[in-house]
């Protein structure tokens, strides 16, 4: 499980950087700038599943042992 959870970090901090951890953190919008891509999303986790960071994050929670 642990080794899952270790996964679903990586898979979660790709996929924050692919997004742009600035537009992810909501500076990018707090300081003016505007979202770059106007189009649909395609490439990296994106191509895969639609919300990318959701399902990291479902991931490491359900691999977590004791509640």
């Amino acid at each position: 499980m642990a080794g899952g959870q270790v996964a679903a970090l990586a898979g979660l901090a790709g996929a924050v950087s692919q997004t742009g951890p600035s537009y992810f953190l909501g500076l990018s919008q707090l300081f003016g700038k505007q979202a770059t891509a106007s189009s649909l999303q395609v490439r990296g986790f994106y191509c895969w599943v639609r919300h990318p960071l959701y399902l990291f994050a479902i991931l490491f929670l359900w691999l977590t042992p004791g509640m």
